[in-house]
C-alpha cells in the first residue's frame, strides 16, 4: 500500500492472527505496527484499494471467508472502520468452491462480522452466521484495476483451485465471477500466490504436487505454463510472485529453499510464442 507493507500472521493462537504494517523506507528495526481493525483470523493475503481505502483479506482454511475491511475515511485505511464477509446475495452460506462454472456470476453484498478480534468466536463463523459464502483455502489476493482476484487453493471439481474475480467497478453492486479453476489432474495444481502482469495476464504460482510452477492465465482465457520449480525435485511451493512497474522483471520466491529469484523478459513474446 502508499502506507506501507502489509505482512499477515497466518495464525489464530491467543494473541496472534493479525495484519501488521512495515514501513518499507525504515533504516532500522522498527517496533510491531499491528492492525487490530482489520481483524484477528489466519490471514493470508491483503490486498489494498487505494481509492476507497478498501483492504481486501483472505483466509487460509477450508471453511474461510472472503473478507473486506471498510474504513471510516478513505485517507486513515487502517483505523476504525468495519469488517465485513462476502456474501452472495440471495444465498445463505453459499459455498464458492463446490459447484460453479467457469464464468458463473454472482451479485456480491457485505455482511458485518460483530466481534473483529474473535474474542469468542472465530471471525469466520461470524462470517457464516450472517449468511457469508464458505471460500476453501483463500490465499492469494491482488488488486488490478478494479479487479480483486482471489485463489480458493483447493476449490473445484477436481479441488486442484480455483480463480474468482471480484469486481469492483459499480458503486452500488460488486459481481463475483469464476474466471477459471482445474477441471481434471492434467490442470494447474493448487494456486497459492497469484499477480497481474502490467498488460494484464494473470500468474498463479502453485502450491500443489512436485514439481511445482508457475502458470499463466491469458485473456482467452487458456492457460499455459510459464515456469517449473527444479530445484530439490520442485517440492517447495512458489511464493510472493509480482512484477516490477515496468514489467522488466519477474520476482519470485522459492519458500522451503528461502530464496528468491528474478527473472527477466520479455515476457509477452515468450508467452505468444509458446
Amino acid at each position: 500500500s502508499p502506507y506501507g507493507w502489509l505482512s499477515c500472521e497466518e495464525v489464530e493462537e491467543p494473541g496472534h492472527g493479525y495484519v501488521f504494517l512495515c514501513d518499507a523506507s525504515a533504516s532500522t528495526l522498527q517496533a510491531p505496527h499491528k492492525l487490530p481493525a482489520l481483524g484477528r483470523f489466519p490471514h493470508e493475503a491483503a490486498a489494498f484499494d487505494e481509492i476507497t481505502g478498501i483492504t481486501y483479506l483472505t483466509e487460509d482454511k477450508s471453511d474461510s471467508a472472503i473478507y473486506r475491511h471498510l474504513p471510516d475515511h478513505p485517507t486513515k485505511p487502517f483505523i476504525g472502520g468495519e469488517l465485513q464477509a462476502l456474501k452472495v446475495s440471495s444465498k445463505d452460506r453459499f459455498r464458492l468452491s463446490e459447484g460453479p462454472k467457469v464464468g458463473d456470476t454472482f451479485d456480491v453484498e457485505w455482511v458485518s462480522v460483530p466481534d473483529p478480534q474473535a474474542i469468542k468466536t472465530t471471525t469466520r463463523d461470524q462470517a457464516h452466521n450472517m449468511g457469508a459464502a464458505f471460500f476453501s483455502r483463500g490465499e492469494g489476493a491482488w488488486l488490478a484495476g478494479r479487479q480483486v482476484y482471489f485463489c480458493s487453493t483447493d476449490g473445484g471439481p477436481a479441488n486442484r483451485g480455483q480463480l474468482y474475480k471480484l469486481d469492483l467497478s459499480s458503486e452500488n453492486k460488486n459481481q463475483i465471477t469464476l474466471v477459471t479453476q482445474a477441471e481434471g489432474d492434467e490442470a494447474f495444481d493448487k494456486p497459492d500466490n497469484v499477480t497481474v502482469s502490467p498488460w494484464g495476464d494473470v500468474f498463479l504460482a502453485e502450491d500443489g504436487d512436485a514439481p511445482n510452477g508457475v502458470c499463466v492465465l491469458q485473456p482467452d482465457g487458456s492457460v499455459r505454463y510459464f515456469a517449473e520449480n527444479v530445484l530439490n525435485h520442485g517440492d517447495s511451493e512458489i511464493t510472493g510472485v509480482c512484477f516490477s512497474p515496468d514489467g522488466r522483471w519477474l520476482f519470485l520466491n522459492l519458500q522451503w529453499e528461502g530464496l528468491t529469484l528474478a527473472v527477466t523478459g520479455p515476457f509477452r513474446d515468450f508467452l505468444q510464442s509458446a
